[in-house]
């Protein structure tokens, strides 16, 4: 673990996740296995990084990382919990698409969420995020809460809940708390 340590700290993790490219699974596996959590060397999590089951229970990402990248967590069906700090600003495409996730919780640094981020994730049961969001995009949470109702918590008003979710909830039905009433969507 040492050697492995001492390895991560000469060289740029970042650039090694680059050219692991899709296998970067592969390479956090063998981290993880090494006690080594990878986005702690890290200001973003790569592509791919703990997608196809790498991730599960519940999982901080560090307070270094700026912005979790395309497919991150993907296809993570036994992660049920992921902590986002204050430090992160974006999530891109994908990053937990068809994951188990059962809540989430949107910090207020976050200003864009990228397509399909969160689609798919059918045990999904309510979110949290404030006006400072600028941009959900088309998407971002289709297809979720998929035999329930997905709760949203909001702290803008109505208007602003509609002008920053366009095309953000497809086929998802669900009940938006915002500071000057509820909007409600039935799956179409």
């Amino acid at each position: 673990q040492d050697h492995i340590r001492k390895l991560i700290e000469q060289e740029d993790l970042e650039t090694v996740y680059k050219e692991f490219e899709y296998e970067s699974d592969i390479l956090t596996r063998y981290f993880l296995e090494c006690g080594i959590y990878p986005d702690d060397y890290m200001t973003y999590i790569p592509e791919n990084c703990f997608t196809r089951g790498v991730a599960e229970g519940s999982y901080v990402v560090s307070g270094t990382v700026k912005s979790i990248g395309r497919w991150a967590f993907s296809a993570c069906p036994k992660l049920v919990e992921v902590v986002i700090p204050n430090s992160v600003t974006k999530i891109a495409g994908h990053a937990f698409h068809s994951c188990g996730l059962q809540s989430l919780v949107v910090p207020k640094s976050i200003t864009v969420i990228e397509e399909s981020a969160f689609r798919f994730c059918h045990d999904l049961k309510s979110v949290t995020f404030n006006n400072n969001v600028l941009t959900v995009e088309e998407d971002a949470f289709s297809s979720c809460a998929k035999d329930s109702i997905l709760v949203v918590n909001f702290s803008g008003t109505k208007q602003q809940f509609r002008s920053i979710t366009k095309g953000a909830f497809k086929d998802t039905y669900y009940i938006a708390h915002c500071i000057d009433g509820d909007i409600v969507k039935r799956r179409k």
